[in-house]
């Protein structure tokens, strides 16, 4: 039966060493169906004819540490015997009568099976184990392989003998050099040396129990609404139970601007509409990882105000319209596209449009209201004039109401009194053509008989 509770304890271990990190047990090989994928017995440089070799098998029981060592509990271990005894356990032949009985010179190793670290950082093993021998010579090590090279990572400590010469079980955590970090083709492997010089110390070696741990993947996550206004400034930040310490933000654009691009809080604008992903890299220490939001950022739309007359005198009226979005709000409160307006000074107005999207854009426009107290309308008792269309967009019509009247001028002005139109007339009944005048608001001007007949008014 396997020791479940040893896997808490190893964790619990790594947990108090690193108390603000928590650790994630990946890889546990405890050789209960005699170590799946692991490779026994790879030369690493000379050895006898008897070589000192691995096998996996309850003759060395597993024993949570600090118990000391026994066989055939049920409980498979990986550890070195012997040809001379090989279902002794633990036990090993030193040597030292090479040419007489057996040569035991050995140097093997086990390995394990690829260890995949993809996304794993500060990579560290655990083990419970056994060892005796004799100093280096005799010796059992721990060894890495980064994908390319096998590297010597820790020398174990002997462990104690009990009292009845078994090996007293301890356990060890080393931590994996950074090149594991990330790494999808590690292995572990423990190398047994024994110099066949007839000294040296049971038990040889046993291991069980191997965990590979790693920082816990650090989890957080940003989201952000969508879709949104381009006008629209957004305060960005995370969720996580972790507790990130530096932080990154970036974009898929240009168009995208953070306040504080390396704080976890940040206010994100855009310069520009599209879709775009955000992205956020925090850390833990070494332990990092990357969260990202997609959002559509929606244009603003362009609000058009207009004015059916760019100038009116006090007392007329105006037609503002506004186009470019589906609904409108003036500064005036009414919320149609189109207003009248009939200001007595020149004043501006304010149109907010709001498009399909909620998008809100304004304009403005200014109304010129002039007092017209120039020229007033003019009336001698020697004739009259009726003049229509009034506003007019092509041709005005003037009937001066007199008989007596054979010749004379007619002018169009404007506000400012300059001379727009001028033209001799011999009839009663006058058509002006005023479809070439710019819209607004001018004054008619009758000279007949030295008499004059000034009236106002508007052309569209």
């Amino acid at each position: 039966m396997k020791k479940n509770l040893l896997f808490a304890f190893l964790l619990t271990s790594v947990l108090i060493c690193n108390s603000t990190l928590s650790q994630t047990v990946f890889y546990t090989e405890n050789f209960a169906s005699g170590g799946t994928g692991w490779t026994l017995n790879v030369s690493t440089g000379s050895n006898g004819a008897d070589f000192n070799f691995f096998t996996v098998s309850d003759n060395e029981g597993g024993v949570l540490p600090p118990g000391c060592g026994v066989a055939t509990n049920g409980n498979k271990t990986l550890h070195v015997t012997s040809v001379f005894n090989p279902t002794g356990g633990a036990s090993y032949d030193a040597g030292g009568l090479c040419g007489l009985l057996f040569c035991p010179l050995t140097n093997q190793r086990t390995e394990s099976p690829t260890i995949n670290c993809t996304a794993r950082t500060t990579v560290s093993v655990s083990f419970n184990y056994i060892e005796g021998g004799s100093g280096i010579l005799d010796d059992a090590t721990l060894w890495y392989f980064d994908g390319l090279t096998w590297a010597l990572i820790d020398n174990m400590p002997k462990t104690t003998v009990c009292g009845g010469g078994q090996g007293q079980w301890a356990s060890r955590t080393v931590a994996l050099p950074a090149s594991a970090n990330n790494n999808p083709s590690v292995k572990i492997a423990f190398n047994w040396t024994n110099n066949d010089d007839g000294v040296g110390t049971d038990p040889s070696f046993a291991v069980d129990d191997i965990t590979l741990t790693a920082l816990s993947p650090l989890t957080f996550s940003i989201s952000l609404p969508s879709p949104i206004c381009q006008t629209t400034s957004l305060n960005a930040t995370y969720s996580s139970a972790s507790s990130p310490t530096t932080f990154t933000w970036s974009a898929s654009s240009a168009n995208i601007v953070f306040s504080a691009a390396s704080s976890g809080t940040t206010n994100i604008s855009f310069t520009a509409p599209g879709s775009y992903t955000v992205f956020l890299d925090a850390c833990q220490g070494t332990n990092c990882s990357t969260s990202s939001s997609t959002i559509m950022v929606n244009p603003i739309p362009t609000i058009i105000s207009s004015t059916s007359n760019s100038l009116i005198c006090i007392g007329q009226s105006a037609n503002l319209t506004a186009s470019g979005a589906m609904s409108y709000t003036w500064n005036t409160s009414a919320t149609t596209a189109t207003i009248s307006v009939s200001p007595t000074v020149t004043t501006t107005y304010t149109v907010s449009g709001t498009d399909i999207n909620g998008c809100s854009n304004s304009s403005t426009i200014t109304q010129t209201v002039n007092s017209c107290a120039s020229m007033q309308d003019l009336k001698n008792d020697s004739f009259s004039i009726t003049i229509y269309p009034n506003p007019v967009s092509d041709i005005l019509n003037i009937d001066l109401q007199s008989s007596t009247i054979e010749k004379g001028m007619i002018q169009i002005i404007n506000t400012l009194g300059q001379v727009i139109l001028s033209e001799l007339f011999t009839s009663n009944n006058l058509k002006i053509n005023t479809s070439n005048i710019i819209s607004g608001v001018y004054f008619v001007k009758i000279t007949a008989e030295n008499k004059q007949v000034v009236k106002r008014i508007s052309i569209q």
